[in-house]
C-alpha cells in the first residue's frame, strides 16, 4: 500500500509541474465555478483554506468571493493542525514544508466545530471522494474530528483525477471533488 501511495504521489507531482501558472489559474476557476454552485458554498459563512503550494489549485482567488464569509486557515502544531481566523492574506507567513500559515501574533484560533466548510488538499482524488494527501496524515486527523455537518470539498485539476486510489481506515474521503 505505502508502495502504490508513493508512486502515486510522484506520478501527479510530476504532471503537476507541468502545468503552468495560467493553466493553474484558469482550471482553478473552473473548479470553483462548480463549487460556487453549490449550497455547501453559498450557505457558508465560515470557511477553512488552505495556502496552496505554486503545484496547487490557485485559492487566493477565492478572497474575490469572500461576500459575508470569514476564512480560516490551518496552522500546524505538533502532529495536528489548527483553525485560525485570517482577515488578509498578508497575515500568512512562510513556514514548514515551502507552506504559508496564518501569523500568530495576527490570527486567531477557531473552534473547528464553529467551520461551515473545509476546502481540503491532496495530490490524488477519485470522483468518490477518495483522496491521497502527502502522507502525513494531518488532514486526516483533522476532519476525522469534525462534526458531521461541516462540508469538505477538494478543487482538483484532470491530472490529479483517478478512478481509484489505495485508501487505508484512517485515510479520510471529502463530500465533493470539483475540477478544472
Amino acid at each position: 500500500m505505502r508502495a502504490a501511495k508513493k508512486a502515486i504521489r510522484a506520478e501527479v507531482a510530476a504532471a503537476l509541474q507541468l502545468m503552468s501558472q495560467d493553466a493553474r489559474a484558469r482550471a482553478t476557476g473552473r473548479a470553483f465555478a462548480q463549487l460556487d454552485q453549490t449550497d455547501a458554498w453559498r450557505g457558508a459563512k465560515r470557511v477553512m483554506l488552505y495556502a496552496p503550494m505554486p503545484i496547487e489549485p490557485v485559492l487566493d482567488c477565492l478572497w474575490a468571493q469572500r461576500a459575508n464569509r470569514e476564512f480560516c486557515y490551518p496552522r500546524i502544531v505538533g502532529r495536528e493542525l489548527e483553525a485560525r481566523m485570517v482577515t488578509a492574506v498578508t497575515q500568512l507567513r512562510p513556514a514548514a514544508f515551502g507552506l504559508r500559515e496564518p501569523d500568530l501574533e495576527q490570527t486567531t484560533v477557531v473552534d473547528p466545530a464553529t467551520l461551515d466548510l473545509v476546502v481540503v488538499p491532496g495530490l490524488a482524488f477519485t470522483r468518490d471522494g477518495g483522496r491521497l494527501g502527502r502522507g502525513r496524515g494531518y488532514y486526516d486527523r483533522f476532519l476525522a474530528a469534525l462534526p458531521a455537518e461541516v462540508s469538505t470539498v477538494a478543487l482538483a485539476f484532470a491530472c490529479q483525477m483517478r478512478d481509484t486510489l489505495p485508501m487505508e481506515p484512517h485515510d479520510y474521503r471529502v463530500q465533493m471533488v470539483f475540477t478544472g
